[in-house]
């Protein structure tokens, strides 16, 4: 699978793994900002060969998830 320039993941701790991992937002790029600037939850996964693991960033996380895409994308805060 080929990365879109648009696609966004973060690195975070899964508490289910204990380790850091590469998660996606379940949201599309549009809806992610509209969340992340409202404080709305951000819910991320990542895939593993068992079981996907889905869960809700906290409030550190979504800082430097709002940081990041800010900057990624040129949006003004």
């Amino acid at each position: 699978m080929r990365e879109s320039k648009d696609q966004i993941t973060l690195q975070v701790h899964c508490n289910a793994c204990s380790k850091t991992v590469t998660a996606y937002p379940l949201l599309n790029r549009d809806d992610l900002v509209a969340a992340l600037r409202r404080k709305l939850d951000v819910r991320v996964m990542h895939v593993t060969p068992g079981r996907d693991h889905i869960w809700s960033l906290d409030l550190e996380d979504k800082e430097a998830l709002s940081n990041a895409i800010y900057q990624r994308f040129s949006i003004p805060t």
